[in-house]
């Protein structure tokens, strides 16, 4: 239930009905829009108890810092029952994660089996999209938490 909240459960099917269309898809949402933490439980989820049998999958997902990752794959692996914890993350903005979506580019284009999401609050998604053949962009909205201000008396 408290899944079902967040901004992206309500953009879970045209998500993977994107992916199903299309290699490349640029997720563009706010922070707070859970796409980081379910994105990757929808794919899980739709490749292990989808229409078609159960197919084999890795997912991977980087994050620009090695903090964000670490906090972002305990997030998952607790959400999805992992007693084990999170596998190892892909961090730290450089040149070589720079390189690796030159790289990707060249691979997702020869290997049928390879989807790229890309997913930022950030990012300039129309650089993104030109750069992978106008692939689509999927928006997703934040959402606003009440914020509590205390006085102090003295």
């Amino acid at each position: 239930a408290e899944r079902e909240q967040l901004p992206v459960f309500q953009h879970r099917r045209p998500i993977l009905e994107a992916l199903q269309r299309h290699r490349v898809v640029v997720v563009a949402g706010e922070t707070g829009s859970g796409k980081s933490t379910q994105i990757p439980q929808f794919l899980l989820e739709e490749l292990l108890t989808g229409g078609k049998a159960a197919q084999p999958c890795n997912i991977i997902v980087t994050q620009p810092r090695r903090i964000s990752a670490m906090s972002l794959a305990c997030r998952v692996s607790q959400e999805l029952g992992c007693a084990d914890g999170p596998g190892s993350k892909v961090h730290e903005r450089s040149v070589q994660s720079d390189f690796l979506l030159t790289i990707l580019k060249d691979v997702v284009m020869k290997r049928s089996d390879l989807h790229l999401i890309l997913m930022s609050a950030t990012v300039d998604c129309a650089k993104f999209s030109s750069y992978f053949n106008r692939c689509p962009v999927i928006s997703i909205p934040g959402r606003t938490f009440p914020v509590e201000v205390s006085r102090s008396l003295g």
